[in-house]
């Protein structure tokens, strides 16, 4: 109990002096280190043991450590001790949620491996702490920190875990193995391309997650086995090293199960035709490993499977849908299991042509992968999750600035100067004013300048530097020509391109610089310009699954619209005039720009909807255009576009209460989208995918004017974007249809009402009628080849 009472009055005296108006830092500081020094000694005192021991007691206890009560306090603390302007200023592990959820896990960690050790009946009350910390918001973290410390350390404890995982209730046991498949999905087994998944080292590394996963499983298997399945069900985007890991933990007879519901999930209409490519490309994978594994064993299984007429309708279903990848995948899937499982004379055999071909191989070769569970010892733990201690529980101590010595000042003395009518001496010019020289303590003259960066290992240095302002302020001013230059330089930008991306997302603006945000745009924009192939990806990845701000994940989606229309011939256009108010209605420049100043989308978005209407209402010719070289059109797909749009519809749930942000992805889509011109060979994938994406969001477009000029703006751009209007109503023609009626009605809503409308209702207004001028030509002109009544065209 008395530990209990000693973080409770810690707590609420923290909380008395947050409620005061002047607070009292010295004692705030006092109290944070005392509470932090409290917690660090919890999970070794002999007090935890026999709280165990009283219900009553571990539950106000329980109550307290996973309540999220403590962070939350100590948050307000160290944003109190941060930023108040004195000298009292220091960082506490316990303010920072992801640090208190890992100081959590190792305790549940701890106190596991004790109960086990002690031969205690169960590990009931461990469980409650463990079930209690999964609503701190931090599940992930929790689960990951866990698993590695009972089952990837040195102290290993299988028994332990294993018994601490049969304790815990069953919706929290489902939470636990999901989490854990998440774990081994983003931090062991991330995507590592198709060379590198046929190293030994990757295989190894197959065999012992598939262990992990096992072992975790194997506490309640007839129940948490399932959860296998569920997961690669689900949606959750994994790679395909991932996919082997949960096929090889599965039995004989599981793997049976999952087979036959996940084919017939790939082979349901529904999902053919609302489901991303990426979504149905991982099924495909996970459906043709599963097919491979349980043909080895049980062959005739997959042979009814294969002839069934869910597989004859699936395979329909794909060839009949308007997405060329679709196609692809539904045909590759069946020619696969058609080669293993029918007689030579019935085998299908379907010519793939190009990169098809590479790719069909690469399909055919997953249904002979063989793998095997091996042993944990063959997977290690990511660094980021090494030692608690080295990571979060490190107390910093204060920093106190060290006072200036006043300079004396030299006593003025008046001198009487007798004048002289020579001119003997001729006067010399004035000298150049050197800036340092203009400040009157000469002992705050700095006459060492820092050194311009020339390599990229020297940048991101420079970058990170948070004690000078000057070094890092010149290395944003010279990191966008440095990376521009370094493109086509040798491997050293593609070697350090990523650890460079994060440099610059991890980026704050600590001395405060008045072009922090611009200088960062452009260096984001020349790094995605000069490796897209790498970066893009990253950059998507990050803006989802990053820990980062809103104002870091904007900067990101703008740099890449930015880069997408500078790769695609579109230069920018420095130059943006600017309405002059009058200085009291404005902000200062800086807040202005932080708070008023659309970001680099909104106005990209702006100039392109203007452009767009334009040329739906003056149907101008664009036979006589100039053309400009456009590279985006080649690497749009696999750069821009789908990283971020799988990004989006695997993230869908956790995003759809980010008002502020969604609608920047949804334009940024549409800008890159707009970008690529209408002669990209990608464009008829790109516009079923864009209209799939759009059409999700009309029912919450209705509730936010925001996400609602954002689809508006999307439809604008993907029916601009193919100026061969017959080919779209041929291949979308619901797509049109339903686009023509929605925005009719949300046409109509602005127009009857009586009050005045706003600025933003006419933009958004416009912007209708744009949609709907565009999609009445389409449906008027190619009315009758859209119902499909073509018996008459063309005589």
């Amino acid at each position: 109990m008395d530990i209990i009472r000693e973080i409770s009055t810690n707590l609420s005296k923290q909380q008395a002096l947050l409620a005061e108006a002047k607070k009292d830092l010295h004692r705030m500081q006092t109290i944070q280190t005392a509470l932090q020094e409290t917690l660090n000694d919890v999970w070794s005192s002999t007090h935890i043991i026999s709280l165990q021991n009283s219900q009553a007691q571990w539950k106000i206890f329980v109550d307290l450590a996973a309540s999220g009560r403590i962070p939350s306090v100590a948050a307000r603390a160290n944003e109190a001790l941060t930023d108040a302007s004195s000298d009292a200023r220091a960082e506490y592990w316990i303010g920072d949620g992801k640090k208190y959820a890992r100081w959590l896990a190792s305790g549940i960690s701890k106190l596991a491996k004790t109960r086990k050790s002690q031969s205690m009946a169960d590990s009931g009350p461990v469980a409650q702490l463990c079930g209690k910390s999964f609503y701190l918001g931090y599940r992930d973290e929790i689960v990951a920190a866990i698993v590695s410390s009972l089952l990837l350390s040195n102290t290993r404890d299988v028994i332990a875990l294993q018994g601490l995982l049969q304790s815990l209730q069953l919706y929290q046991q489902r939470i636990f193995v999901l989490s854990t498949i998440d774990f081994v999905a983003r931090q062991i087994l991330p995507h590592t391309g198709i060379q590198a998944a046929k190293s030994a080292n990757i295989t190894k590394s197959i065999s012992g997650s598939a262990a992990l996963l096992h072992e975790v499983v194997s506490a309640k298997r007839d129940t948490l086995t399932a959860y296998l399945s569920e997961w690669l069900l689900g949606g959750s985007i994994a790679s395909t090293e991932m996919i082997r890991a949960i096929v090889t933990a599965m039995s004989d007879e599981e793997q049976e199960q999952a087979l036959e519901q996940i084919w017939t999930k790939f082979s349901e209409k529904m999902f053919i035709q609302h489901a991303s490519v990426i979504q149905q490309e991982q099924i495909a994978r996970a459906l043709l490993l599963l097919a491979g594994a349980v043909h080895r064993h049980t062959p005739m299984a997959v042979f009814v499977l294969a002839h069934s007429s869910t597989q004859t309708e699936g395979t329909s279903a794909h060839l009949n849908s308007t997405s060329p990848r679709v196609r692809f995948l539904g045909m590759a899937v069946a020619t696969t299991v058609s080669q293993y499982v029918d007689k030579p004379e019935t085998k299908l055999n379907h010519k793939f042509e190009g990169e098809e071909q590479d790719e069909y191989n690469n399909l055919n070769a997953l249904f002979k992968i063989e793998d095997g569970i091996g042993s944990i010892d063959d997977v290690s733990i990511p660094s980021n999750l090494s030692s608690l201690h080295e990571q979060a529980l490190v107390i910093r101590p204060v920093q106190r600035k060290a006072q200036k010595p006043k300079p004396t000042k030299p006593t003025a003395k008046i001198q009487v100067v007798e004048e002289d009518d020579d001119d003997d001496f001729p006067p010399h010019a004035k000298p150049n004013s050197d800036p340092e020289d203009e400040d009157e303590d000469s002992t705050l003259v700095q006459r060492k300048k820092p050194k311009a960066p020339v390599y990229i290992r020297d940048l991101i240095t420079q970058l990170s530097n948070t004690e000078d302002a000057n070094i890092q302020e010149l290395a944003l001013k010279i990191a966008p020509s440095l990376i521009r230059r370094k493109a086509d330089f040798g491997s050293e930008l593609s070697d350090r391109a990523i650890e460079l991306c994060a440099t610059y997302m991890n980026l704050s603006d600590s001395f405060n610089l008045d072009d922090f945000l611009e200088l960062r745009l452009q260096g984001i924009t020349a790094l995605l310009i000069a490796q897209p192939q790498t970066c893009g990806p990253y950059m998507a990845s990050t803006i989802f699954e990053g820990d980062y701000n809103i104002s870091q994940r904007i900067a990101a989606l703008t740099a890449m619209g930015m880069a997408a229309r500078e790769l695609a011939g579109h230069r920018p256009d420095n130059e943006q005039d600017s309405e002059k108010q009058f200085p009291s209605k404005t902000l200062p420049e800086r807040l202005h720009k932080l708070y008023l100043q659309d970001s680099g989308t909104d106005q990209l978005s702006k100039q392109l909807s203007a452009s767009m209407l334009s040329h739906v209402s003056t149907a101008q010719k664009r036979h006589g255009r100039k053309i400009i070289r456009n590279d985006l059109s080649k690497i749009v797909a696999d750069c821009f576009f789908f990283p971020l749009s799988n990004q989006l519809a695997t993230h869908n749930l956790s995003f759809q209460n980010a008002k502020h942000i969604l609608p920047v992805i949804i334009k940024t889509l549409a800008i890159i989208l707009t970008s690529t011109g209408p002669f990209t060979l990608s464009l008829p994938q790109l516009t079923a995918e864009t209209f799939s994406m759009l059409l999700s969001f009309r029912t919450r477009a209705l509730k936010d004017s925001a996400i609602l000029e954002a689809v508006l703006f999307g439809f604008l751009s993907v029916i601009n974007v193919n100026e061969d209007k017959r080919t779209l109503a041929e291949r979308h023609p619901r797509e049109v249809v339903e686009v023509h009626e929605w925005c009719n009605t949300i046409f109509e809503r602005f127009t009857s009402g009586l009050q005045g409308v706003s600025e933003e209702e006419e933009r958004m207004k416009t912007l209708c009628a744009g949609v709907l001028v565009a999609t009445k030509e389409v449906i008027e002109k190619y009315e009758r080849l859209m119902v499909g009544d073509l018996m008459t065209f063309g005589q």
